[in-house]
Formats: C-alpha cells, sequence, structure tokens
C-alpha cells in the first residue's frame, strides 16, 4: 500500500495523520471489543496503519511493538491528547485519557 503524501486524511472527527489516537472497534464472532490505537502511517483508501496499546486499569501501556491495517470504518472516534502518566523512566509509556471509557468494551 502506498503512504499518501499528505500523511493525514479527514475523517467526521477532524483530521487523522501520524501519532493521533483512535478508539478502534474489532468484531470478534460474540462480541465487539474497543482498543486505543496509534496512527503510524495513513495509507491510501482511507486505511491506517497502527500499533494497539493494552489498558490496565485507567492507563494504557504498548504492549507489542505490532503494526496493523485498519480501515476508517473500524474508527469509533477520534481521542483527544494522551496524558502522560509515568513517574519513572520504566513508566514514561504509560498513557491515560481525558474521556470516560465506561460506554465501551475497551481491552
Amino acid at each position: 500500500m502506498q503512504e499518501r503524501e499528505e500523511n493525514s486524511v479527514n475523517d467526521s472527527d477532524g483530521t487523522v495523520s501520524k501519532g493521533t489516537f483512535l478508539l478502534v472497534k474489532l468484531a470478534g464472532r460474540k462480541h465487539v471489543s474497543h482498543f486505543v490505537a496509534e496512527v503510524l502511517c495513513v495509507l491510501e483508501g482511507e486505511e491506517f496503519e497502527v500499533r494497539y496499546y493494552k489498558r490496565v486499569g485507567r492507563k494504557f501501556i504498548i504492549e507489542k511493538e505490532d503494526v496493523y491495517t485498519i480501515s476508517a470504518s473500524d474508527v469509533v472516534l477520534k481521542l483527544p491528547s494522551p496524558i502522560s502518566v509515568g513517574a519513572s523512566e520504566r513508566q514514561l509509556s504509560h498513557i491515560s485519557f481525558d474521556i470516560d471509557f465506561n460506554a465501551y468494551n475497551v481491552n
């Protein structure tokens, strides 16, 4: 897939570009789960390369450095800028968002 030149695309909530955080839905056979994802690259055809964050309490951490391709149709909402909650060097990658995730099954 080719990377878009301007590395951004407009969606209903504004511009999505590299570094944007999204709430993404993934439908399984029985359940729909939601995950926080960081956009690493905007691709042609309104697709994004992302990495997922794992929810640990009210924080989110990078569990794996795997990169996935998602469609813009899987995006539930664009998240506000994250808040760094790490107090030590080991916890610097821990982030949080000023948003209530209770309405979503966030993993």
